[in-house]
């Protein structure tokens, strides 16, 4: 019985989880990011797929066509040449130039979610089994199994660990997705409009993984000093030695800063 029951366990997990998530308003970073990087994360997806979705399309198209136009059923005989250079070459040369394509703007993304700009606030993030918890250096604040607090507006930096297992933290409205290792300290960073964003942990962690759920709510800045020095008092932290969080003008059109 006892190694029944892990096994009908594990089985329920996906039922449990999706409860869970039926019970909170659901957002759709395809439709309404939450952040520059997750729209320009969108921005990248749609230019790929634009590209890359001609030679789908022609692929099942061809072999549609071949499929019906040369059926054994109507006597066709195969052919027996091998090679046609023209052909091979045609469609060897397109795809390395749609990769060129795609390559360029993909590096530029990929620099600038691992190279992103000088935090105005920077929190620790650890992964435990089976829930997250948050710590705001210097402030003495130390969140567990709560919401994750942040300025709407302004660069959050998260530096990003387990003490357990391997955990993934995945906020997609904000893309965010990187794994909490153990040991190690990992870097992500976000700029949220104001509003609430939910994620969840995205590697298989154990028999809870499902409930390792995330809530980001970013506040306007001035509701979030408030809420910092609150917090920051009821903890006994330092914030009275420390200067306000530098609170620069958000970019104009949502773009990176």
């Amino acid at each position: 019985m006892s190694l029944i029951w892990p096994a009908f366990s594990g089985l329920a997990e996906p039922f449990r989880a999706a409860a869970i998530a039926a019970a909170q308003p659901l957002s759709n970073w395809l439709t309404s990011p939450g952040s520059p990087l997750a729209h320009a994360i969108r921005a990248n997806m749609g230019r790929m797929l634009i590209l890359v979705m001609p030679f789908i399309l022609a692929a099942w198209g061809l072999l549609a066509y071949a499929l019906y136009r040369f059926r054994g059923s109507r006597g066709h005989r195969p052919a027996t040449f091998e090679h046609h250079n023209k052909l091979e070459a045609t469609w060897t040369a397109l795809p390395i130039l749609v990769l060129i394509a795609v390559m360029f703007p993909t590096y530029r993304l990929l620099h600038k979610i691992d190279y992103g700009p000088s935090p105005d606030l920077t929190i620790n993030v650890v992964g435990h089994q089976f829930f997250w918890e948050f710590k705001y250096p210097g402030y003495g604040i130390d969140r567990a199994n709560q919401p994750l607090v942040v300025p709407a507006d302004r660069n959050i930096t998260l530096h990003i660990s387990s003490v357990d297992v391997i955990h993934g933290f995945f906020v997609p409205d904000l893309g965010v997705q990187m794994d909490a290792v153990p040991g190690h300290i990992n870097y992500a960073w976000f700029r949220a409009k104001p509003g609430t964003y939910r994620g969840q942990c995205a590697q298989l962690c154990g028999t809870l993984h499902g409930e390792m759920l995330i809530t980001v709510i970013a506040l306007p800045p001035s509701q979030f000093q408030t809420w910092l020095s609150s917090h920051a008092k009821a903890a006994g932290g330092t914030q009275l030695r420390r200067p306000r969080l530098r609170l620069r003008p958000a970019a104009p059109g949502g773009r990176f800063s």
